[in-house]
């Protein structure tokens, strides 16, 4: 059976309509979205050109809390034999410089998402609803932190303090002796006790100051390719 152009337009609509206010979906989307990004990079970028608006947010939100750390931000152009990029390599002081930004993406992905939603209900043009949903599921799903945020954060350690990560897998013998001693939910609450506990210890931590540069955040992921 055959789909005409107006069936895939309904299809789309239902499907983007399934976002609206359901942050669970949302939640499961952005995972997925990570890990798409994880294994399939022509697949990544394709939605992440379809979720645009939560992309600008992204990267604008990087580039506004760097500047407000006052971190070094260098504008840079690859070009290989097979095609071109820019992006921006933002020089990192701390583990505390790679938190603020993720609280920051955040704070701001969902609270754009929110806002998004909110504003659904003043409108009563159909189109305009969809894409103020599809704004709203943009700023969620690829304007919350990514694998590189994460990976920003250890490299910032690593460089700091290298017995600094290990120090986070700790966490899982936290984890299975509070399973073992006592349930899952105090196991759960201990673990992310510790967690909480050990960045805000490694937060503290700064580059030595002999070394002129810190370590490299790379907002567009290809050109590290």
């Amino acid at each position: 059976m055959e789909m005409n152009l107006s069936d895939v337009i309904v299809a789309v609509i239902s499907l983007i309509n399934l976002y609206y206010n359901n942050y669970p979906l949302l939640l499961i989307t952005w995972l997925i979205y990570i890990l798409i990004r994880l294994v399939w990079g022509g697949l990544s970028r394709l939605l992440t050109l379809m979720l645009f608006p939560g992309t600008l947010l992204y990267v604008s939100i990087k580039y506004l809390v760097a500047k407000k750390l006052d971190l070094e931000i260098s504008p840079v152009m690859l070009i290989k034999s097979t095609y071109e990029t820019a992006g921006g390599l933002i020089s990192l002081r701390s583990p505390k410089d790679t938190i603020i930004m993720g609280i920051v993406d955040i704070l701001s992905a969902i609270t754009l998402t929110v806002t998004s939603f909110l504003a659904v209900q003043y409108f009563e043009n159909t189109f305009a609803k969809i894409i103020l949903i599809w704004l709203g599921a943009s700023f969620f799903i690829t304007g919350l932190p990514r694998e590189v945020d994460f990976y920003a954060f250890l490299t910032a350690i690593w460089a700091i303090e290298p017995l600094g990560v290990l120090a986070f897998l700790v966490s899982i013998a936290v984890f299975v002796t509070g399973l073992e001693a006592y349930d899952v939910l105090t196991a759960i609450f201990a673990t992310i006790i510790y967690l909480v506990l050990v960045t805000v210890i490694l937060m503290t931590y700064k580059m030595p100051k002999e070394r002129d540069e810190g370590d490299i955040l790379v907002l567009d992921e290809e050109l590290g390719a």
